[in-house]
């Protein structure tokens, strides 16, 4: 709780970010994620590859999205934290991108990617969608 007060003082957001589905890792549960930042004055960070790795990308996308204050989004075939292009993975775009257009209320969304081409490709993948 300290430490979101000092950033409400500070006039910066601090943020928790979903994590992948590794062992021993907070916040790969939705819920938990809300619990951790609820009343506490920080944000979340939602990350769409990381919530297609735990099996709950849609639990994501209802109470976390509409709080995030920032977006990272990348792609992956669900098992691991791959950072693919958008696209190029399983995540259902057509079904996850109206809720981020219609719910995201933060202003940054960085597109993860493993080189430059790979970052362009995601960003021509979004224009369809801004």
């Amino acid at each position: 709780m300290r430490l979101g007060e000092t950033a409400e003082r500070a006039g910066v957001a601090v943020c928790l970010e979903n994590m992948p589905n590794l062992d021993d890792f907070f916040c790969r549960d939705a819920d938990e994620l809300d619990g951790f930042i609820e009343g506490t004055g920080m944000s979340a960070v939602f990350d769409v590859g990381h919530a297609n790795t735990t099996g709950n990308l849609d639990r994501f996308c209802k109470v976390i999205l509409p709080k995030a204050s920032h977006l990272h989004i990348h792609d992956n075939h669900g098992g691991r934290d791959e950072h693919l292009p958008l696209g190029c993975g399983t995540i259902p775009w057509d079904k996850i991108m109206p809720k981020i257009v219609r719910n995201y209320r933060g202003k940054i969304i960085v597109v993860e990617g493993r080189n430059p081409e790979e970052g362009r490709q995601s960003l021509e993948f979004l224009k369809r969608w801004f």
